[in-house]
């Protein structure tokens, strides 16, 4: 086992470079093969352009899904999402759904077992169902929770919390849970 790889270690397979929507960022997927440990591995890196703070933004979040385009299509017609990344790399899809006009994004990803060592798996596996610790604003909650409603998607009705804010909890196609929240100053 090493405890560094070195640059000899690994051949960068491919390089994947695409627009996404704010044109603050470029984004890229790079495809590494470890030679000493034979893995492949998946990188997703973004770069943003807005000065010079050490860390400037939130990425995205991983949310682990039962079907990726039954997952992508709940996101983008039922809650208005933006698919902004749809490409096989290697023998993976991945693929990122984003509110409009949003710089973060979510990643939605099946549990692979050719991809990920046993545990990881497992866990992955247990994952699709739960709370994602994801919460989304909006301006008007009650309009929102409205037209989710008709759309179909299960959202509790919103209230007034504690500290101000207005919430509802919702979830996906696999149960995966989000808050909606308001939150005036």
């Amino acid at each position: 086992m090493h405890d560094l790889i070195a640059p000899s270690d690994f051949l960068i397979l491919k390089v994947y470079k695409f627009k996404c929507m704010t044109e603050l960022r470029s984004t890229y997927v790079v495809v590494i093969y470890l030679l000493t440990v034979n893995v492949t591995l998946y990188m997703h890196i973004s770069k943003i352009t807005s000065g010079d703070r050490m860390i400037n933004n939130i990425g995205g979040k991983v949310v682990m899904v039962s079907d990726q385009k039954k997952a992508a299509e709940f996101y983008t017609k039922k809650l208005g999402f933006d698919l902004r990344v749809d490409m096989p790399i290697g023998g993976l899809h991945w693929v990122e759904v984003a509110p409009k006009n949003s710089q973060s994004s979510i990643s939605l990803m099946e549990p692979n077992q050719k991809m990920m060592p046993k545990a990881e798996f497992e866990r992955a596996k247990k994952e699709i169902g739960a709370f994602t610790g994801v919460w989304f604003y909006t301006d008007d909650i009650k309009s929102t929770y409205e037209e989710l409603k008709k759309k179909g998607v299960n959202i509790t009705s919103p209230e007034k919390q504690e500290w101000g804010g207005i919430m509802s909890i919702f979830k996906d196609q696999d149960g995966n849970g989000f808050h909606l929240v308001e939150f005036k100053m």
